[in-house]
């Protein structure tokens, strides 16, 4: 193994990487479960279904259940905005799981090891995996990883409360 990532990457790092990445698993568990409650059968069944996809994808076939199930509109915003938090870290998250990683530019930072080899007129299929900055520094990624685990607990509590999933689930 070429090193690079070992000499830039501490255990600090992949241990707020881990968080990131095991946020998401919590996300996309409780979007299967929270589907399954709106369903009205088994979580297991709907993991079974949607084991497949990823977050994105469990996002939206909530969303669009909620809508088919005619939620009213407020509950439907307030899922929405706690479901924007991770949305918009998705492109981090692809980024962790997909990339090497090596020094920025910027003083203490890193960033995906293809940003500084990016070959001109190539552009990224996501259009946020390409950070204008240049990098995250470890207080950023704490922060992110923070983020999600706090939004992720009252996402799941304002699932019970709204009824959509049991607290023995």
């Amino acid at each position: 193994m070429g090193n690079v990532q070992n000499e830039v990457l501490t255990e600090q790092h992949l241990a707020v990487f881990g968080a990131i990445l095991q946020c998401f698993a919590r996300y996309e568990l409780t979007l299967e479960r929270a589907i399954a409650g709106l369903l009205q059968t088994e979580a297991s069944s709907i993991a079974t279904l949607m084991r497949q996809l990823d977050f994105t994808a469990k996002r939206l076939a909530l969303l669009d259940l909620l809508r088919e199930r005619s939620i009213p509109g407020d509950r439907w915003e307030r899922i929405y905005a706690h479901l924007a938090v991770p949305a918009s870290q998705v492109g981090l998250r692809n980024q962790i799981a997909h990339s090497t990683w090596r020094a920025s530019p910027q003083p203490k930072s890193i960033q995906p090891d293809w940003i500084l080899r990016w070959a001109p007129g190539i552009e990224p299929t996501d259009p946020g995996s390409r950070p204008e900055d240049g990098g995250y520094t470890f207080e950023m990624l704490s922060e992110v990883a923070a983020n999600l685990a706090m939004n992720h607990e009252r996402f799941l509590a304002y699932l019970t409360e709204a009824g959509f999933i049991s607290v023995a689930a």
